[in-house]
């Protein structure tokens, strides 16, 4: 098959190549979409998710007592209706134990009220969403939460995505945590996000069964650029 559909096989596309990128596509459904429509001269559909959500669900598993491990921390703020995200990675004590990843979003009443997202009133009333009053989010609810955690926790660091976020960043460097400026092109994305893809793959990530971790997870896709680097976007 891959003969018929690669007529040049062995003189401009080399056959080691095509099993390589074969290996690649059974790891996530984004790099098999990829192959398919390259390769396979296969219709795909415009996004595939990066991690699929079978592999996710089966790295949920119980936490051990987190208090006063090292970790570090992710901030994502949103302007209005979006959410607003804090997750945290414990990284393993020992060779074989896996990355812990613990996460906490916030939402504005109105979007709850309004039921633009209608599992968001569900996510609130089990507790695994938080909401805020008002039309969009105030943020001393997520540096609260982010100050109690660096009492909890070693909290080593936060990084966050700099557009709109210098004001929280001042707040909370002036109570000793440590921000870092996180970019979102290929340079700063590539390397981080496949890794987090190898580590679901083999099973070294635990998370506690979050659903609104595991929507986010289920709506990331990514852009490839042509020398293979990648770069995350949220459909």
């Amino acid at each position: 098959m891959w003969q018929r559909v690669n007529p040049n096989i062995n003189v401009s596309l080399e056959i080691d190549y095509l099993h390589r990128e074969c290996e690649r596509a059974k790891t996530s459904p984004v790099y098999e979409a990829i192959f398919r429509r390259l390769h396979l001269n296969q219709w795909t559909e415009s996004e595939s998710p990066f991690i699929s959500l079978d592999d996710w669900d089966s790295c949920e598993g119980v936490f051990p007592d987190l208090a006063g491990r090292t970790c570090y921390g992710g901030l994502d703020l949103s302007s209005t209706q979006d959410l607003t995200a804090f997750s945290l990675c414990f990284p393993p004590e020992k060779e074989d134990h896996p990355y812990y990843f613990l996460s906490f979003a916030w939402v504005p009443e109105r979007a709850v009220r309004e039921q633009r997202k209608k599992f968001y009133y569900d996510w609130v009333r089990r507790g695994y969403l938080n909401q805020v009053p008002g039309d969009c989010i105030e943020y001393s609810f997520v540096i609260g939460k982010i100050l109690e955690c660096k009492s909890k926790y070693d909290l080593r660091g936060v990084l966050f995505d700099r557009w709109g976020a210098e004001n929280v960043r001042q707040q909370l460097e002036n109570e000793g945590v440590s921000m870092v400026g996180f970019g979102q092109g290929y340079k700063s994305m590539s390397g981080p996000t496949k890794e987090l893809l190898r580590l679901v793959l083999s099973r070294k990530v635990k998370h506690n069964g979050d659903p609104v971790l595991r929507w986010c997870i289920g709506n990331l896709t990514v852009e490839i650029d042509p020398a293979g680097s990648i770069k995350e976007k949220i459909i």
